[in-house]
């Protein structure tokens, strides 16, 4: 099963509403938070932040994804006043989070943890003003049960080279979705930018200018 994301005209007209004449610049080399924003029918600049996400996670997976979220859109560099948007995305199994893999090896090490159970799914968003060091975050959760997965299922889907750059070794729009049974939650959350989470933040971070 493919699982696609979409959204109504009037949550669009919400969105577009509360953004206003805000110009958006996305801090992340996410091809999949940069289609959403354009799904939202929101105009922004792409800017990569460098940022090392290697920190110590020995806290609340939610409170790690918040911080390296705040990193992110910290470490962006912009010229022009905006808003700076900085997101992550992490998979949590039990205790453990899991984020993206570094190889095959690792990936399919991912994959057979996952196979047969249930996970959360947890992204993390930082708003701030370029010009301040000030930022409004939050998080959205979601839960999703895999399908229990053959060896020779993981192998194709390593094989395919989407694992990579995913965290949990998946994405549930594209090919992975054959992976997943059912989730609950929003589905952009998922995928790496929750839009209810987005508008949340936008207002809060205009209310407080």
């Amino acid at each position: 099963m493919r699982y696609k994301l979409s959204y109504s005209p009037e949550f669009r007209a919400e969105i577009i509403e509360s953004v206003g004449s805000t110009r958006l610049i996305l801090g992340s080399n996410s091809l999949r938070r940069a289609e959403i924003l354009k799904m939202l029918g929101l105009e922004f600049e792409k800017v990569v932040p460098e940022i090392d996400e290697n920190i110590d996670n020995g806290e609340l997976p939610p409170d790690y994804a918040q911080k390296l979220a705040v990193r992110k859109s910290l470490a962006v560099q912009a010229e022009r006043e905006g808003v700076i948007i900085g997101a992550d995305t992490i998979v949590v199994l039990g205790d453990r989070i899991i984020n993206k893999p570094e190889d095959p090896d690792e990936a399919r090490e991912m994959l057979e943890q996952l196979s047969g159970r249930v996970h959360s799914v947890i992204t993390a968003m930082a708003l701030r003003e370029t010009g301040s060091e000030k930022a409004v975050y939050g998080y959205s959760e979601s839960r999703v049960k895999f399908r229990q997965l053959s060896s020779e299922k993981i192998q194709e889907y390593v094989g395919s080279g989407e694992p990579f750059g995913k965290a949990g070794a998946y994405a549930i729009q594209g090919g992975g979705g054959m992976l997943v049974e059912s989730y609950e939650g929003d589905l952009d959350t998922i995928i790496g930018f929750p839009a209810v989470l987005f508008k949340d933040l936008i207002k809060k971070l205009k209310s407080e200018v």
